[in-house]
């Protein structure tokens, strides 16, 4: 469809007329800001690569952070108490790490499963992050830290349906069994 039609001049000059139902406004704006776009978008790709590049430095047990440490935990049980955050303990779990591997006893009755965790030592801390996924319930995203045998933790529970998410966050804080 023609953007401009001809129409005749009161004068009898053939003159292009802009057509009313059209905002010339809005066209010139995006014929200005279309070359940009390009590069925006490439812009936004190489954030997002490198944001990914990152995260997976970092989830791979990257040691920007200090020296590989998983191999203090393993063979490790804490008896924690825990909660919603923001909210007081509701109950007890125990989060073990062994053979490579973490998990939450309490998480095991919901379907997840044992995964492989990542460790670093930064002077007397360790921290830690590991993923439990249950095929039925969703993602189980773990931070926490250990010093001496004090356990600190947060977990994010994540699941997606299509008409709905859930995500919840929860606390741990317990101590090395005995």
């Amino acid at each position: 469809m023609a953007l401009f039609h001809r129409a005749r001049h009161p004068e009898g000059k053939n003159r292009k007329a802009k057509n009313p139902c059209i905002n010339h406004h809005l066209i010139q704006q995006m014929e200005k800001t279309s070359f940009h776009f390009p590069v925006v978008l490439l812009y936004i790709v190489a954030v997002y690569l490198l944001s990914a590049a990152l995260w997976t430095a970092e989830g791979t047990g990257g040691t920007a952070g200090g020296t590989d440490a998983s191999h203090l935990l393993d063979g490790k049980t804490f008896i924690t108490q825990t909660g919603e955050k923001g909210k007081k303990a509701d109950h007890q779990d125990a989060i073990s790490f062994r053979d490579g591997k973490f998990i939450s006893e309490g998480c095991v009755k919901y379907g997840f499963e044992e995964k492989t965790f990542t460790a670093t030592t930064d002077g007397g801390v360790i921290r830690f992050r590991a993923e439990n996924v249950s095929p039925r319930l969703g993602i189980m995203l773990w931070e926490g830290t250990v010093k001496g045998d004090v356990f600190d933790a947060t977990s994010t529970w994540i699941r997606d349906r299509w008409y709905w998410k859930i995500k919840r966050e929860y606390w741990y804080r317990g101590r090395l069994k005995e």
